[in-house]
């Protein structure tokens, strides 16, 4: 606390603080006219990101209408992949109880073992949300493809 009492009665440290602020005021009016383009060039892509993934859907959609006999192996193939999402899920969260109960066991992995563990069922759950949302887009296909019928 004298340390700070201290500086507040220090020029110096007052010269330093008004020289900081002016370079900081310089600095972000050369920074703000660039990074205030970023947002709307980021936009552009989700933009277009969403318009090609829209045109790959209603090209599934309009496919499965044109062969409606495609219609038991793309609900076979929704089916698959909810189970295998099911299933990497539940392998990451194995991997999760098993670091949960080596402590109770008395048993001490390496710290670096206990972090690859970790890591590996954080990329399971990555790639279990990924392929059940293939699975769900696919089950949004499935269900324009038939509301018609």
């Amino acid at each position: 606390m004298n340390e700070l009492l201290s500086n507040l009665t220090n020029v110096g440290w007052w010269g330093s603080v008004v020289v900081v602020g002016i370079l900081v005021n310089f600095l972000s009016q050369f920074l703000y006219p660039r990074l205030a383009v970023l947002p709307v060039k980021g936009l552009g892509l989700i933009r277009s990101r969403s318009a090609k993934r829209r045109a790959r859907f209603e090209e599934r959609v309009a496919a499965l209408k044109a062969n409606p006999q495609r219609l038991p192996i793309v609900i076979a193939t929704e089916h698959r992949l909810y189970f295998v999402a099911s299933l990497v899920m539940g392998c990451a969260i194995f991997i999760l109880l098993v670091l949960a109960v080596l402590p109770a066991l008395r048993s001490t992995l390496p710290l670096w073992l206990q972090t690859c563990f970790f890591f590996m069922s954080s990329l399971l759950f990555v790639g279990g949300t990924q392929i059940a949302d293939k699975g769900f887009e696919t089950g949004r296909v499935v269900g324009d493809a038939t509301r018609d019928w």
